[in-house]
Formats: C-alpha cells, structure tokens, sequence
C-alpha cells in the first residue's frame, strides 16, 4: 500500500524460521526509515485483541487457519486516509461458513496506525458484536471510516475519527451490492438487494 501522497509505503512481513514474528513496516521512501509494528509472535498477539474478536479465532485459538499460515493472510484490506496521516487495516476473514447451525462468520478487527507511529489502535471497540471491519473506506475528507458487517446480510457501519471507539449502523440486514462515497462528504449511496439504491446523508 503506498500512501496518497506518495511518501509512505506500508509493507507486510511474514514470520520466518529466523524471526517467528508477523510484521506491519511504514517505509518513508525520502529518509528510508522504517517504522515497524510487531504483529503476531509465535502463538501470541502483540497488537491489542478485544474479547470476541479475535481474528480467525474459529479456526485455530492462535487465531491463525493452520500451523504454516502467518497472521498477515488475515489482514483483509488496508486503506489510507486522503490526507496520508495514518492508514486503517482489517485483521479477519471476509467468509461465512454454511453449516448446521446456520451461518458462521470469521472474527474481524479494525485497527488505526498513525504515520510514524509503531502503536496500533483497534477502532470501534464499544460496538456490539464480533463481524467488524470489512471493506473499510475513508470519506474524501478523512473525518469517516464506512465499513461493512458479515458476509451474508451485512450492515453499513460508521466510525467518525473524532470518536474512534464508537460506531453507529446507516444500512442494516440487506444484502449490499455496492456502495461508496459521494464527493461532497455529505453522505454515501449503496445498492442493496439487487433493486434499491439509498443515498445516506451525513
């Protein structure tokens, strides 16, 4: 991911034999240096982990699918703030499984890093439930991060930056097809049960 003014290049780095750690890295492209965000160490987070929500938690309890997966085929999508101050990403799986006792959603996270910063801020943390953070998506002014619920029937949340630690439903239960930004940052329009199209103003 490359910041949007072109400065900062956030990489991921797998564990190796040599280093069993998961690694987020911001690269300033101008000094070179490189600020780094230890992620996941053998069997053991570092990043902070809410009750509920531990990323990939149904499959095994290090939250990772299998011994030879690394935490970084978790981090479902990760985007920047317009104005390039920090960047969200989503630690999770954006699948459902389909069994006996009806659908089974893979714990997601959203988490905050500034620019320069090695600490990482899960966003939303007194919203209700355990499907957080899919498609994460900036408002043209920085202020809002839209994101999506669940794989199935799925709701719009939103996070105003100001307050990070809440979170409010604009779309609930509906199967979204689409959706995104207007560019005036008054509201957002989505698509949703493949006939409808709803404007959200802000």
């Amino acid at each position: 991911y490359l910041s949007p003014d072109g400065e900062v290049l956030v990489t991921l780095q797998r564990k190796t034999l040599d280093d069993p750690t998961d690694y987020i890295h911001q690269v300033n492209l101008a000094s070179g240096v490189i600020v780094s965000v230890p992620l996941h160490a053998g069997a053991a987070w570092l990043i902070p982990i809410l009750p509920g929500r531990e990323p990939g938690a149904e499959a095994l309890a290090d939250g990772l699918r299998s011994g030879d997966d690394s935490v970084v085929d978790l981090i479902d999508r990760i985007t920047g703030a317009p104005d390039s101050r920090g960047f969200v990403l989503t630690l999770g799986e954006d699948v459902s499984i389909l069994g006996p006792g009806g659908a089974q959603h893979f714990n997601g996270q959203l988490y905050y890093v500034a620019r320069g910063n090695s600490e990482i801020q899960p966003l939303a943390v007194d919203a209700p439930g355990n499907d957080i953070g899919f498609g994460a998506s900036w408002s043209p002014n920085g202020r809002y991060v839209a994101y999506r619920r669940e794989a199935l029937l799925s709701s719009i949340w939103l996070i105003d930056m100001v307050t990070p630690n809440t979170a409010a439903p604009i779309a609930e239960h509906v199967v979204i097809n689409q959706w995104g930004w207007l560019p005036d940052d008054k509201g957002l329009i989505y698509s949703a049960d493949y006939s409808t199209v709803v404007k959200v103003d802000l």
